[in-house]
């Protein structure tokens, strides 16, 4: 699941799937509220951007939490590897 803190959420443009903000659990010793959204986002760095990613994501109502991009959503759209030995990572999509 993908997990966007309001500072970065509250200025961008997103469709909301359930209005009401729900407890979230799992995340640290405490819980999250947060609405779902559907988003459209692009991964960038200094030579290359990828194409738009869409999915969906709790926008949490506060930034108790760091942006969480959830794997299960974002893999089935791109191919990651990661060499740990070279210090080397990419994404193929």
């Amino acid at each position: 699941v993908t997990i966007i803190p309001r500072s970065i959420w509250e200025n961008l443009k997103f469709i909301t799937l359930k209005h009401k903000s729900k407890n979230l659990f799992g995340f640290g010793s405490g819980s999250l509220s947060g609405f779902l959204a559907k988003v459209k986002f692009t991964f960038l760095d200094e030579s290359s951007v990828s194409p738009v990613i869409e999915l969906m994501a709790y926008l949490i109502d506060d930034d108790s939490i760091p942006l969480l991009i959830g794997l299960e959503d974002f893999t089935s759209k791109a191919v990651i590897t990661i060499n740990q030995i070279a210090n080397e990572s990419n994404l193929r999509f």
